[in-house]
């Protein structure tokens, strides 16, 4: 523990002073256990955070070994980690810039106690600025008896105390902490919060999937051995092993198929990390989806108006049961499993959104699917009334403003950078993709 400290202070103490000051907004973090299986989440946005030390208490009745992996959202810090206590300490800062994001902060892993679903007594954030000021970060805790009961629990730096649990079906979850969920259409009262779909994520015309054709499971692929002409072999090897040997193979579990998560990087990120000459040609490169990508989404490109869905194909999840969902800055609307193996997700990004992502549960497993989104503007273009060419783009590019008064600032927020560079390019590319249907390749 003294030496945990020691990293702790050394993080938080020597690299924060150095670091330049970052916007603040509104930050929040919520701990779920979407799966109820031991498996924990955290997960929410973080803006204007420097440095950052979580402190998580759990049940040692119900919860034993933990185990953290850092998600997507603190990727980018130098952390310690102390698993071997409880509360569980986590502690990181930025080397450089802050975080101002929305995604997957932590996941722990537990083993289950005597079959129970677990239970979290603490959860507590502090974060720290630039300047080595305090960030308030709401959090909220939703044990698995909190799913069953559609209640919340609050608390910690910036936490209301008071939450308002939706009455989503979707998965059986209820609506995350101050917010309201209509299970038909995925509104939601707030974005503030990512909403958790609890349990099986199932159709929202019946949550019930044996009452529902549509959210039936496919039948089950052929394993070798059987299928055409299989039958016959598998029968007489069985007629030719010996019972006592028949009882031992029923005995054995098959092997359990696991999905691999992938860290994967979003467009968004590709930009603020590029440095290459800025052209549209190279650019629009950057929204190119990876060829071993194991989900696709479309279109490649989507405009955050609040109205419009894409649909993310998502491969090689093992199994029959539907994974479980969570969504940051985007809605639920449909689920249907397209193959062996691939499910096909529909959501609503929240209007204006830059960053959205879906993040899949499946055996323990957790994978967030960064989704490529921006909010609609309008381009300027050189003949009036005419869609913007690439000399408009290439125009765009080279007036920047200066950093008092930056020209084209698409997100106002008062500078020019990379971010107004990818509203810039996936508005671009949008209106390629209606106008030819041609996106990205």
């Amino acid at each position: 523990m003294l030496k945990f400290n020691r990293i702790l202070r050394t993080l938080l103490a020597s690299l924060l002073l150095l670091l330049p000051v970052s916007a603040f907004a509104a930050s929040s973090l919520t701990i779920s256990s979407p799966n109820n299986d031991g498996n924990f989440v955290v997960q929410g946005s973080l803006a204007g955070v420097n440095g950052i030390q979580i402190d998580i208490g759990y049940d040692s009745t119900t919860l034993s070994n933990p185990s953290v992996t850092t998600g997507a959202l603190l990727g980018g810090l130098l952390s310690a980690t102390n698993s071997g206590s409880n509360p569980i300490h986590f502690a990181g800062a930025m080397p450089s810039g802050s975080i101002n994001s929305q995604g997957v902060a932590l996941t722990i892993s537990f083993t289950p106690v005597a079959g129970t679903a677990g239970t979290i007594t603490s959860f507590s954030v502090k974060a720290l600025d630039g300047k080595s000021q305090n960030v308030a970060v709401a959090t909220y805790v939703r044990n698995p008896s909190a799913v069953a009961s559609n209640t919340d629990t609050t608390g910690g730096s910036g936490g209301s105390g008071s939450t308002s649990g939706g009455s989503g079906t979707t998965g059986g979850g209820s609506g995350t902490a101050g917010t309201t969920d209509t299970a038909n259409t995925g509104t939601k009262g707030t974005s503030s919060q990512p909403f958790v779909a609890g349990g099986t994520l199932t159709f929202p015309a019946d949550s019930n999937p044996a009452d529902n054709p549509a959210a039936r499971p496919a039948p089950q692929a052929d394993q070798e051995g059987q299928g055409r002409g299989g039958n016959q072999g598998t029968a007489a090897q069985t007629a030719s092993t010996p019972p006592s040997d028949q009882q031992e193979n029923a005995a054995k579990p098959a092997p359990q198929q696991v999905y691999h998560a992938r860290q994967l990087v979003s467009v968004l990120e590709r930009f603020r990390l590029f440095t290459g000459e800025k052209t549209p040609e190279n650019l629009m490169a950057l929204f190119r989806p990876e060829n071993s990508a194991t989900f696709i989404q479309t279109p490649a490109v989507a405009i955050a108006d609040g109205k419009s869905t894409v649909i993310l194909t998502i491969t090689g999840v093992p199994g029959d049961r539907a994974p479980n969902f969570s969504f940051t800055s985007a809605h639920y609307v449909a689920l249907d499993r397209t193959g062996d193996g691939e499910w096909e997700i529909e959501v609503r990004p929240d209007q204006g959104a830059v960053t959205a992502s879906v993040t899949m549960l499946h055996g323990g497993v957790v994978q967030e699917f960064p989704l490529t989104v921006a909010p609609k503007v309008e381009l300027a273009a050189a003949k009036q009334g005419a869609a913007p060419s690439e000399a408009d783009f290439a125009l765009f590019l080279k007036e920047r403003g200066t950093p008092t008064a930056p020209k084209y600032d698409l997100n106002g927020d008062g500078k020019r950078d990379y971010i107004d560079d990818y509203i810039y390019t996936a508005n671009y590319l949008d209106r390629l993709q209606k106008k030819t249907g041609q996106s990205a390749k």
